[in-house]
């Protein structure tokens, strides 16, 4: 206890520093400047290396394809939590929340995409409690799901080249088994624990294969997310197969750690930053440049794409004048 007491202070200190708009824009703009600087340095061996590439539309418009679909599955694995959680929101609804909160990580200020998640989630009626914790399951499911991802599809040769990579390389099958374990164990675990101590209500439990089902989904995500990306790599250069599993690492890993940066919107410059890190040395750090700005604009644009398509598609369900229409037998007849 003793301990805790001596940290608070310090804790309350850095919730203050955060909530400081000043201080979150210095950050920012810090932050970006130094990803900035990275980038056109990279950006400017281009020219030097004389770096020229052919763009296959096939390639590109299937990347773009399969992103869309990865962040379909994401929306059903939200909707899919909900569902376990016994929250009353439909498939519809649910999957236009987690769209619609897709574009708001791009303004400017801290961790919008979980805030308008959440104010949409609330408005349908559900408890903050309930937001919150279901939020935070969806949170956990996705980092698990990444991180096992992560490890999965780490090259052998690319940790060895690391200062710990000897180290590495001799853990990373336990670290692989034990990543697997957490992520499959996970929904049963909460599932059990939300019961025991009664969380959501005396009468009501979370369905463990429900929310295993959502695991799943968004690890279907993640997989088709690296492929999109080594795709788009293959769309601009000679990529091999055998380059798979560093794009997927790579893409995946740049994610994880661009979602621990939640000050930067979007993780706008530190994500290309860290996709030029991992693949400069292996594929060239022009070509590195190349993919990973493509790879934004292709995330950008499915993230925009779903958003509204999924709007227009369904909104013949949420159409007042045909709900009318066909809940009124005479008025149908006479038609």
């Amino acid at each position: 206890m003793k301990i805790i007491e001596w940290f608070k202070p310090w804790i309350e200190k850095i919730k203050k520093l955060l909530l400081n708009r000043w201080f979150r824009s210095a950050i920012q703009i810090s932050i970006l400047a130094l990803c900035a600087i990275y980038l056109i340095n990279n950006l400017q061996s281009i020219k030097s290396a004389q770096v020229e590439f052919h763009v296959n539309f096939y390639l590109l418009i299937l990347s773009c394809g399969i992103t869309i679909c990865t962040v379909l599955l994401g929306a059903l694995g939200f909707y899919l939590t909900l569902k376990a959680m016994i929250i009353p929101i439909n498939w519809i609804e649910a999957i236009n929340i987690h769209l619609q909160s897709n574009l708001a990580k791009y303004i400017p200020g801290y961790a919008w995409q979980l805030v308008g998640k959440a104010y949409l989630t609330q408005r349908r009626g559900v408890s903050v409690r309930l937001v919150g914790l279901a939020m935070t399951i969806e949170l956990i499911q996705l980092l698990l799901a990444g991180i096992f991802v992560t490890f999965l599809s780490l090259p052998v040769g690319l940790s060895a080249s690391w200062r710990v990579g000897n180290l590495i390389s001799i853990f990373l099958p336990i670290i692989r088994v034990i990543s697997f374990v957490i992520f499959l164990l996970f929904p049963f675990c909460v599932s059990w624990i939300i019961s025991k101590t009664r969380i959501i209500n005396q009468n009501v439990s979370t369905n463990p294969m429900i929310l295993f089902g959502a695991s799943l989904s968004i690890l279907a995500s993640w997989v088709l997310f690296g492929y999109s990306f080594w795709l788009l790599g293959k769309t601009f250069f000679p990529v091999s197969i055998d380059q798979l599993p560093l794009f997927v690492f790579t893409l995946a890993a740049s994610f994880l750690i661009g979602l621990a940066i939640v000050i930067v919107p979007g993780s706008i410059g530190v994500r290309e930053s860290i996709m030029v890190w991992f693949l400069g040395p292996i594929v060239g750090a022009p070509q590195a440049v190349i993919i990973a700005a493509f790879s934004r604009v292709i995330v950008t644009i499915s993230e925009i794409l779903s958003a509204y398509a999924f709007r227009i598609v369904t909104r013949k369900w949420n159409n007042p004048k045909v709900l009318e229409v066909q809940s009124n037998p005479e008025q149908r007849d006479e038609l």
